[in-house]
């Protein structure tokens, strides 16, 4: 069937060996018997378990809470998972658009042409982004713009968000959580997959997508090919001076394009050994007028590329069950353009020009930055399983696993001006050493204790720099009780270093009135979060249910801040860093997923969160004698941009006899303050409906924010709209 799409996803090469359908109450990891067949769930798909997919032990262990319990089903630390068919359904086009779906999860916007992610009420500078545990190279504002990082359902098999600071795991950057982007690994049998998308708007031309997946193998050797793009013409919708549709001559939403380009390899070695190499590179253009009166569009261009290795193996000794282990090396080069288009029309010029395959300008653009990114990553870890068999009681107990591992990295980053000037002056090279260790022990069938630690330490200009050196610890714990119940809870320490522009950046804009000069003496960042969920989770009951009750706050110290240093000769101000601020945050997040339930002729789920943020507040001026919880009479100031209701609902019926999806969401946000005002509430509805057009194809139609809410700063920004997503497989 459909030879002519066969031929095409195979010429590309690309996507994971399918199996039947997953049943509704297979989790991931089970292991399932169809037909006669053994399969594993990964992901939204099903796998023969001789399959690269579930033979690849470094795929199998990126579980983004730990390393250790990635394959029980009672979490130690709970991530929450987006799988395939939640993003075929939210119609997103990059990882901003699925996040913001995400009930505690909000997408601001950041500098106008890029989205920074707040996750249970830290702003995107405190939120580490992984591509298969490995960090996004590439931060502009010492934020990810997870806007220019591309969506496909048929390259990604799942995304997991864990809350809370995880830099015991990984590091710099996890003060506030971890958000882990799990791709698909590469199949033998042969097969591919078109994916075309396509949204329409009331007030901009249609956004358009594409994606090509296919998959293929040749003895040892296991590949994968993904190709994916995007076309999103950006609009102006007005504002509340002129009313809404009425032009005010600022971008509500940028013009942006982006594509990507990822190659798979995965080879079966001799003995329990494989190897998995992945080269990927992205794309992502954005142009805007950002300012009414601004003559000239602001346009960014962003670029990555990646190679990454991985050799995994099984060694077998003596003292322990089995000793996973993982040599992983990647190469990555980040570039970020910064310019100015040399006119501000929204219709006078072309919305991207001055690069390769732009037009051509009317005259050159004004390059403010060029800036490049180079990172060379060396990890080894070492997994090993010492017990593991619920029904022995020894002295070590019923479950003891140990993980080690290190990490080298090295990076050196280079920054100009329009003038063609080195802007980070003081140096932008940096060798960091890592240490870090996780310990999973059951020493009773009710508890289950995973302590764990990361010391990071960094070398500057081949100096070595004490205030460099950070420690985050964290010990969690789950205690089960009976019918399905439990409660876990965990403290940890996160820490972020301080960016190269932050040390060393030199940006003299004096013609618009200011300077900025970096300090070099910073100390890193540090945060302290406490948790504590009660959950149930149960399959024996009529309707499955899996329910949790939490509470979290996090405590952040020498928190990187602006300081208005001094002037320079002509009385311009002079703006620096330092370590000043202290905040703090406390939220209680409800969430439970009902189902699938049968009703009459098809079955039923739901998942429901709700966040109400208890508090987000600056206590950088509070006084000495009550640092943290003095009033806004003494100086604490609520946190921008965050909202103190949050709440996502998502239905979805299955309609058995024509495997018909019907599902309806509900993204809703209370009033955010700002500095002086406040940011209004929203209320995002959708609904849709994803149907199989016969063996191999299938249709999801979205109708897009029915109530039309809008708001020409804080969004939503699209309004109204349609979503079509066409996928072929085969």
């Amino acid at each position: 069937m459909l030879p002519s799409v066969s031929a095409l996803c195979v010429l590309f090469l690309v996507a994971g060996a399918v199996g039947p359908p997953v049943p509704a109450d297979v989790g991931e990891g089970d292991v399932v018997d169809v037909d006669g067949v053994l399969y594993e769930r990964k992901g939204d798909l099903l796998y023969t378990l001789d399959d690269p997919a579930v033979q690849s032990r470094v795929q199998t262990l990126t579980v983004t809470g730990s390393r250790l319990d990635s394959k029980r089903k009672q979490k130690v630390i709970r991530a929450d998972v987006i799988d395939g068919d939640a993003l075929r359904e939210s119609g997103a086009r990059t990882l901003a658009d699925v996040l913001d779906e995400q009930g505690g999860v909000q997408v601001n916007s950041s500098l106008g042409l890029g989205a920074e992610v707040f996750v249970d009420g830290l702003d995107g500078r405190h939120v580490l982004i992984l591509i298969d545990g490995r960090p996004v190279n590439g931060k502009v504002n010492n934020r990810v713009d997870v806007s220019r990082l591309p969506i496909s359902p048929g390259s990604i098999e799942r995304i997991e968000i864990v809350r809370g600071p995880m830099s015991a795991l990984y590091g710099s950057d996890a003060l506030g959580g971890v958000v882990n982007i799990i791709t698909k690994s590469p199949g033998r049998d042969v097969g591919g997959e078109v994916e075309l998308g396509g949204q329409l708007l009331p007030s901009a031309s249609p956004w358009s997508s594409l994606g090509l997946h296919g998959h293929g193998g040749l003895g040892p050797l296991a590949l994968r090919i993904d190709v994916t793009g995007s076309l999103l013409p950006g609009f102006d919708r007005g504002g509340a001076l002129t009313g809404k549709d009425i032009p005010d001559g600022k971008a509500d939403l940028p013009d942006r394009r982006q594509g990507s380009v990822g190659v798979d390899v995965g080879a079966a070695l001799p003995g329990p050994w494989s190897l998995r190499s992945t080269l990927l590179g992205s794309m992502a253009q954005t142009s805007a007028v950002v300012s009414t009166a601004a003559p000239f569009r602001d346009a960014a261009d962003n670029a990555e590329l990646a190679l990454s290795t991985s050799l995994n193996g099984v060694l077998e000794l003596g003292l322990v069950q089995a000793v996973d282990v993982v040599a992983d090396l990647r190469i990555d080069r980040f570039t970020h353009i910064f310019k100015k288009l040399p006119t501000g029309g929204l219709a006078e010029a072309p919305a991207f020009c001055g690069g390769v395959f732009d037009l051509v300008c009317p005259r050159e653009p004004n390059i403010r930055t060029n800036a490049e990114k180079d990172e060379a990553r060396l990890e080894l870890r070492a997994d090993a399983v010492f017990v593991d068999d619920p029904e022995l009681a020894s002295p070590w107990g019923r479950e003891l696993s140990l993980s080690l591992g290190t990490v080298l990295l090295q990076e050196q980053a280079t920054r100009k001006n329009d003038v063609d000037e080195d802007t980070l002056v003081g140096g932008g090279q940096r060798v960091t050493a890592s240490l870090y260790g996780e310990l999973l022990w059951r020493p009773w069938r009710w508890l289950s204790l995973l302590p764990g630690a990361r010391f990071d330490a960094f070398l500057v200009d081949g100096q070595n720099d004490l205030d460099g050196a950070a420690f985050g610890p964290k010990l969690a714990a789950r205690l089960e009780g009976p019918w399905g119940t439990g409660l876990r809870a965990s403290i940890g320490q996160g820490f972020r270093l301080p960016s190269f522009e932050e040390r060393f950046l030199r940006f003299d804009h004096s013609e618009l009135g200011y300077i900025v000069d970096g300090n070099p003496d910073l100390l890193p960042e540090h945060s302290t979060g406490i948790r504590a969920e009660a959950v149930w989770q149960t399959r024996e009951l009529v309707v499955p249910i899996d329910a949790g009750v939490e509470l979290g706050a996090n405590l952040l110290q020498d928190l990187i801040t602006e300081d208005a240093a001094s002037t320079d000769d002509d009385g311009t101000p002079i703006f620096t860093y330092k370590n000043a601020a202290r905040a703090w945050t406390a939220a209680v997040t409800t969430r439970a997923k009902i189902g699938p339930q049968p009703v009459g002729v098809g079955d039923v789920r739901l998942d429901l969160t709700w966040q109400y943020l208890l508090n987000a507040v600056d206590v950088s001026a509070c006084p000495a004698e009550n640092p943290w919880l003095c009033g806004a009479e003494e100086g604490a100031t609520s946190l921008p941009l965050r909202p103190t209701h949050s709440v996502d609902v998502t239905g979805r019926f299955t309609l058995h006899a024509t495997d018909t999806v019907l599902f309806a969401r509900a993204d809703a946000l209370s009033e955010r303050p700002l500095v002086t005002d406040t940011a209004p509430a929203s209320l995002v509805l959708s609904a849709g409906v994803r149907q199989p057009l016969f063996d191999h194809a299938e249709v999801v139609v979205g109708l897009e924010n029915l109530l039309d809410q809008t708001d020409a700063v804080f969004g939503p920004k699209p309004g109204r709209h349609i979503s079509i997503n066409l996928r072929i497989w085969d």
